[in-house]
């Protein structure tokens, strides 16, 4: 199969259609003519060349579904009879969870007031074992929705074993990565990054089953849940939204810096602190010794990876927040981050933090219309900070690319054939 993005793609492509052309030529030394085997076949209609089970299809399948306003809550009492599962009555400092082995089938069956688009949300604990992602073939009342739906991803959490310690001379060592096991939340999602959106499943008016099977990894889960679909306000919403308050000193000259190197969790152990010489913009900063003073770089390019801060603010308030950040390696190309305040999108303008290509560091922050750096309100004390991988607009065009690579594919099966 061709596949789409890189550039070896598009030389396995050219030699594809050479061997084509090969394969035709030797078939074209037998018989004359192939006019008995096709015999009143009629080889003008080519058909519908592509797939029938993509996202786009199922929701345009359901496009005149509408977008109830309730959630509903699925606990482990709708949990029917299923292969490898068992509810336990405690499990680490959570009641009644399922626990699901890996290679499990987990079914719930449970009541839906109105028909229409839901997100799924699903709260777990990654159970400790090969220290993999998570994954999880979805079906809803037996059947798997859509192509996407049977690889959904859960990340595990991970986080320094320890303090960087130093060499004999001087240099400092990467602190070994380990898992934070602890009670966590995720929408399902597209694993590829083409949707950056939860995905939105229809479910009907009264009864509905869910069944999740394991693909990879045993989990833990303490709930599911059917959110009712909800859209960022803009920034101008937000801001109207957000409480009037008389910014204390305390807020206004309040400078906090969060060094890139001390995030506290991450979507993957590949996400570590490590170092650059080549500017002296970074900290802490030596022309001679290793000093960790950055995160993420060429291992930070995965559509859904995140890496996340704390933060702590002394008073109620708006704060603006920069990034220091540096896209050196794909010249000609975008990277883009969502980013979340205590684990929410908080406006439209958040879900795309872009960074250009550009060789030294530069400072980033999101501008509202008048060029003026956005405003967050936050309440006082400790608060979280994620930013999380997109392909932002990419996202539809490398979707498109896909789709018309497998009518190509398709194309060429059919010539083949014929």
């Amino acid at each position: 199969m061709i596949k789409p993005v890189t550039k070896k793609y598009i030389a396995g492509a050219a030699a594809i259609v050479v061997a084509a052309s090969a394969l035709l030529v030797f078939l074209n030394r037998g018989p004359d003519n192939y006019r008995d085997k096709y015999e009143g076949v009629d080889l003008s209609d080519s058909g519908d060349l592509g797939r029938d089970d993509t996202y786009e299809k199922y929701l345009e399948k359901h496009s005149k579904d509408g977008y109830p306003d309730k959630d509903v809550e699925i606990s482990y009492k709708n949990l029917k009879e299923s292969d490898g599962v068992k509810v336990l009555s405690e499990y680490e400092g959570q009641k009644n969870i399922v626990l699901a082995d890996e290679g499990s089938l987990a079914e719930w069956e449970f009541d839906v007031e109105k028909s229409g688009m839901y997100e799924i949300y699903m709260e777990y604990y990654p159970v400790k074992s090969r220290g993999v992602d998570i994954e999880r073939k979805l079906y809803i009342n037996n059947e798997i929705p859509f192509f996407g739906a049977d690889s959904l991803t859960f990340s595990r959490l991970w986080t320094d074993k320890s303090a960087p310690a130093k060499d004999n001379r001087g240099n400092e060592l990467r602190p070994t990565q380990i898992e934070n096991a602890s009670w966590t939340g995720a929408y399902f999602k597209d694993h590829t990054g083409y949707y950056s959106e939860p995905y939105l499943f229809y479910f009907q008016k009264g009864k509905n089953k869910i069944g999740l099977k394991a693909v990879n990894e045993p989990v833990a889960i303490k709930s599911l849940s059917l959110k009712a679909v909800k859209e960022e306000p803009s920034y101008d919403e937000y801001i109207a939204a957000s409480p009037k308050i008389e910014q204390a000193d305390a807020a206004k000259n309040f400078k906090d810096v969060i060094q890139g190197e001390a995030s506290t969790l991450r979507s993957s152990p590949s996400l570590y602190a490590t170092y650059d010489r080549s500017s002296s913009k970074t900290e802490p900063y030596s022309a001679s010794k290793i000093r960790l003073n950055m995160m993420g770089g060429y291992a930070w390019r995965v559509p859904g990876q995140w890496i996340e801060w704390k933060i702590s603010v002394p008073e109620d308030g708006y704060y603006s927040i920069y990034v220091k950040g540096r896209q050196n390696y794909n010249r000609g190309f975008v990277s883009n981050r969502i980013l979340y305040i205590d684990g929410e999108i908080p406006f439209k303008e958040a879900k795309q933090i872009s960074f250009k290509y550009e060789n030294e560091w530069k400072s980033v922050t999101l501008k509202d219309s008048s060029g003026n750096p956005c405003k967050f309100y936050m309440t006082k004390g400790e608060h979280t900070v994620r930013l999380e991988v997109s392909l932002g607009d990419m996202g539809n065009i490398l979707n498109e690319m896909e789709d018309s690579i497998y009518r190509l594919n398709s194309m060429y099966r059919k010539i083949l054939v014929l």
